[in-house]
């Protein structure tokens, strides 16, 4: 799972999540400036728990990578397998 939790009082009141799958690109619309946490969670570990700002009128881009997580590698699913087409695999989980 893939949150985005509000880090401040002004954004407190603001929780969004939805499913994920390592190596994917994911984007949370209209979210209001402010301070937030982004938490991804597989197999219950935390993979990451990260701080953003999010500037009104503005993009914010948050690269999350294996390098950059708590977790040791062991802890990540192994990657999606391609199928015999040449199209990408399901995400494992």
């Amino acid at each position: 799972m893939l949150s985005l939790v509000g880090d401040e009082p002004a954004t407190s009141d603001i929780r969004r999540s939805r499913e994920f799958g390592l190596g994917d690109e994911y984007g949370f619309r209209d979210v209001p400036a402010g301070r937030y946490r982004i938490v991804a969670v597989i197999d219950e570990a935390t993979i990451w728990n990260e701080s953003v700002t999010v500037e009104a009128g503005k993009d914010t881009t948050l690269t999350l990578s294996q390098s950059s997580s708590p977790v040791p590698a062991y802890r990540f699913p192994p990657p999606a397998i391609a199928g015999a087409d040449g199209s990408p695999g399901s995400p494992r989980q």
